[in-house]
């Protein structure tokens, strides 16, 4: 049985994430290529203007909303 996921509990395209260490990435979409799971390709940055990066697309363990971060700093 296939476990239901959250909107919170992956990537969504045009979403600002921050890692563990701070860096931040912007989610641009997906990718599916036949044969591997689907990935999110997130781009470095906050304006997504930096060099691209697949993950898994459910892959946010440690990870969190860039929205949620700055208001935890506030």
């Amino acid at each position: 049985m296939a476990t239901k996921l959250s909107k919170g509990d992956a990537f969504q395209p045009g979403e600002v994430w921050m890692t563990p260490k701070g860096g931040l990435y912007r989610v641009m979409g997906y990718e599916h290529k036949p044969g591997k799971p689907k990935q999110a390709v997130l781009r470095v940055g906050a304006n997504g203007a930096g060099r691209k990066v697949l993950r898994d697309w459910d892959a946010v363990i440690g990870w969190s909303s860039a929205k949620c971060a700055s208001r935890r700093r506030s």
